[in-house]
């Protein structure tokens, strides 16, 4: 947690971006779920599936800011 609030703080939107995505991949406990990482270390497909869904629109938004 603290290495990603010292990542989020570094974040300009310009040159460092930030995306939390941790909020679709862990579970209550803040761990991986297994559905979405059988072995916690590789991500099945539906873990795949949730991460694009998460990151699309902040790489769309990274994609337009480098136009």
């Amino acid at each position: 947690m603290q290495v990603n609030a010292l990542i989020r703080s570094c974040a300009d939107d310009e040159h460092v971006f930030y995306a939390e995505i941790g909020n679709v991949l862990l579970d209550g406990s803040g761990r991986l779920n297994g559905a979405i990482s059988p072995d916690r270390l590789h991500f099945s497909a539906s873990g795949y599936a949730l991460l694009a869904m998460q990151l699309g629109p902040a790489l769309d938004r990274l994609a337009a800011a480098l136009r």
